[in-house]
């Protein structure tokens, strides 16, 4: 049996802004832990510059719920200024927000096999995500991102200000990232792994 990696090809390599963009894309529910994420901002305000974009799909009464929910917290904690919730963003525009970014987190509890830190890491952002994530081994800590520990607000504090406090680091992991998609994900280099292990070559 072999365990066959996601495809994705390098989409950005371009300068990053002063003010760092944290991006996070998940479905407004709760497993998704967005309020956890602003747990984990609430304390980082005052010391670093950044725009959290909280970007999900709406296409329920739960989703709405939840949604609204976090939008309370962020009034709650005085995120206004800090955060934007985008909803039902159409697939063809999240290119662009991706390009925006600077930091990718997924804080989401229970992901068996999430995409998006691969199209995260195709536009260069470090990633954060759960240590219990199942494509979590896309992330490889100090490299190109960090794994925070399953629901736990102060890790993931650590994990942000890990990044935030250091823009040298960032600029490295951004580069890691794109190499690693390069190396290790591109369509070209899977289709060559597929083909020996087709063929029975080296595994």
């Amino acid at each position: 049996m072999y365990y066959f990696p996601f495809a994705m090809e390098v989409k950005n390599d371009s300068p990053r802004q002063s003010v760092k963009q944290i991006l996070c894309v998940g479905k407004f529910e709760q497993r998704k832990n967005h309020h956890l994420l602003l747990q984990a901002i609430s304390g980082l305000k005052e010391q670093y510059a950044f725009h959290v974009k909280l970007v999900g799909e709406v296409s329920s009464k739960e989703h709405e719920q939840y949604m609204q929910s976090i939008c309370r917290m962020i009034d709650q904690l005085g995120l206004q200024k800090h955060v934007s919730v985008l909803t039902n963003i159409p697939f063809v525009k999240m290119h662009e927000l991706y390009e925006e970014a600077d930091l990718f987190v997924l804080p989401s509890a229970n992901e068996s096999a999430s995409v998006s830190q691969l199209e995260a890491m195709a536009f260069g952002c470090p990633v954060i995500c759960s240590d219990d994530n199942g494509t979590r081994f896309y992330v490889e800590p100090e490299k190109t991102g960090y794994w925070m520990k399953k629901n736990d607000p102060e890790d993931l504090t650590r994990c942000l200000e890990a990044l935030l406090s250091d823009p040298e680091k960032v600029q490295q992991f951004s580069k890691n990232c794109l190499e690693t998609l390069k190396e290790v994900h591109d369509p070209v280099v899977l289709g060559h792994k597929l083909l020996e292990i087709a063929q029975g070559g080296k595994r």
